[in-house]
């Protein structure tokens, strides 16, 4: 990940991370990146396709857990560890499987372990 703090995919439940996140400098942006990439399956899951991906109901849950509802952070706020982020054009997706992808259930204990 290049251009992404985060990634949620709804097809198969799969958030993804930057790798600097994990960075002790980086744990508040890390909370506030798994709060907006985890809204993003609830809303989908419960909602349905039709969800707008930073609609209302997106909004309302970062509101809920005491974060902002933006869809990006400026590049003012981010901390050092993530100055690799580039910005370059994207590249069209292709089909398949991305290599890398951590899955919810396999890495949220090891990421809540973070916190406590």
């Amino acid at each position: 990940m290049r251009r992404t703090l985060g990634c949620a995919t709804r097809t198969r439940p799969l958030v993804r991370v930057h790798a600097a996140l994990v960075a002790p400098e980086c744990h508040a942006l890390l909370r506030e990146v798994l709060c907006h990439e985890f809204a993003h399956l609830f809303v989908f899951a419960s909602v349905g396709r039709n969800a707008r991906p930073h609609g209302r109901e997106w909004r309302a849950l970062m509101l809920s857990e005491g974060f902002a509802p933006r869809a990006t952070i400026p590049w003012s706020e981010l901390p050092p560890a993530i100055s690799d982020l580039t910005v370059r054009p994207r590249r069209r997706r292709t089909v398949g499987r991305r290599r890398g992808a951590l899955g919810i259930g396999r890495f949220a204990s090891s990421l809540l372990a973070l916190f406590a």
